[in-house]
């Protein structure tokens, strides 16, 4: 891992490493010292609150969640993530509320049956309940830009994550990691192949300091900063072969639904589903959790993205401040 190198150039393969035919994928070259101060750090936090509402981050390599992804807007390219490399809108990454940073995470587009491994390096997304924004690759690998959002599942992947986690806390660079492992190959080998190293950052930034063994850190949002890099080693764009990134697979009925409360009694599920009917049709679900029973009581399903929306709005406003968006596969 030695032999990763700072600077990001063109991502040529020799014939006589291991392939990693990374199609169209585009990688930019910036100023080496840029990359020496902007790495990335393996990043956690305590409890935070954003517009009101409180993230608990926490280390985990068994998580999954479904519900609603978004796409990272131009404005946060060449800026500052979470975990302090500067944010590249062409690189596989993501941006999540609680994963630590960096994980790896698979995220399939429920409604295409698309499927790409990212990598989660920075905090968000704290708008409309999404559970997840993209990079701008990311989401056309998804093919989830022409709509704006999309129902999708992500799962870490525990291996992958706590592979980068090691690096990172090694102080060394994780950026293209995700390609390898798109690839199906060993990590090292095609970041060692690849010249791959670190480069980006965010937006609503969480200031985290590096964490103790077992001990999260606090976090609080500064307004997003822009790295510039020097004259001569300005932002430029270079397309490189890469193909066969995304895999699909079979598309699965889905719903969505607004969340509006949590049981671990059916009856009290029951009685509070019967004050909701004001607003549409009720569900209840039951689901196993470490070894108990919970009855989720959700309002749908519903049409649509923008549906779910008005529909958490309204909600929120008369006070159930605990709603959310998500998406059932069970139907």
């Amino acid at each position: 891992m030695k032999k990763i190198i700072g600077l990001v150039s063109l991502l040529l393969l020799t014939s006589a490493c291991t392939k990693v035919e990374l199609g169209s994928h585009i990688i930019k070259q910036i100023d080496p010292s840029v990359y020496a101060k902007n790495k990335g750090n393996f990043k956690v936090g305590n409890t935070y609150k954003v517009k009101g509402k409180r993230y608990t981050p926490k280390e985990t390599y068994s998580f999954t969640q479904t519900g609603i992804a978004s796409w990272y807007g131009p404005n946060f390219h060449g800026k500052l993530t979470a975990n302090g490399e500067i944010y590249n809108q062409n690189d596989i990454t993501a941006a999540h509320k609680t994963l630590q940073m960096p994980s790896i995470v698979r995220v399939t587009n429920l409604e295409n049956g698309k499927s790409i491994i990212v990598r989660v390096n920075d905090r968000g997304p704290f708008a409309h309940n999404r559970i997840i924004d993209l990079s701008s690759r990311s989401a056309d690998l998804l093919d989830i830009k022409r709509k704006g959002t999309a129902k999708v599942r992500i799962e870490v992947l525990p291996d992958e994550s706590r592979e980068v986690a090691r690096m990172a806390k090694a102080g060394q660079p994780t950026r293209g990691m995700e390609i390898a492992y798109n690839k199906g190959q060993k990590a090292h080998k095609a970041v060692q192949t690849a010249g791959l190293t670190p480069e980006y950052q965010p937006r609503l930034t969480p200031k985290v300091k590096a964490p103790p063994a077992s001990t999260y850190q606090a976090a609080s949002y500064t307004p997003p900063q822009t790295i510039t890099p020097h004259a001569s080693g300005m932002y430029t764009t270079k397309p490189v072969a890469v193909e066969n990134l995304v895999k699909t697979y079979a598309v699965q009925p889905s719903n969505i639904y607004v969340q509006t409360a949590s049981f671990s009694n059916k009856v009290s599920a029951e009685r509070f589903a019967s004050t909701l009917q004001r607003y549409g049709s009720t569900k209840i679900r039951e689901v196993a959790i470490n070894g108990r029973n919970y009855y989720r009581v959700k309002l749908g399903p519903l049409n649509d993205v923008a549906h779910a929306d008005s529909m958490l709005s309204t909600l929120i406003a008369d006070g159930y401040n605990d709603a959310l968006i998500v998406v059932d596969t069970q139907g």
